[in-house]
């Protein structure tokens, strides 16, 4: 279940990524308002899959927005960081 939100969690960010560029075409855009709106919409599917979890593991929020801040910024690459994948591999076994 746990593969199954983290591939929805990854549709919807690649999802807003590629409609961004549809937004920026238009000539009256405001991108603080949209950059708001798919952080929202991300917000929002991260508290999902916590409240999902809330039984597995009690998150800490400060620590999932450093790394939702982290990644955003390219300062970490799950697919690369082998403590993060024991880390998450760790929480599937639960």
């Amino acid at each position: 279940m746990l593969k199954i939100q983290k591939l929805s969690c990854a549709a919807l960010m690649l999802a807003g990524v590629f409609s961004t560029s549809v937004f920026a075409e238009q000539a009256a855009f405001d991108e603080s308002a949209a950059s708001y709106a798919v952080g929202a919409l991300m917000g929002g599917q991260v508290k999902d899959l916590m409240d999902a979890q809330k039984e597995v593991i009690k998150y800490d929020n400060a620590q999932i927005l450093a790394g939702l801040k982290d990644a955003i910024e390219g300062k970490v690459d799950v697919r690369k960081d082998e403590k993060i994948q024991q880390t998450l591999n760790s929480i599937e076994e639960n």
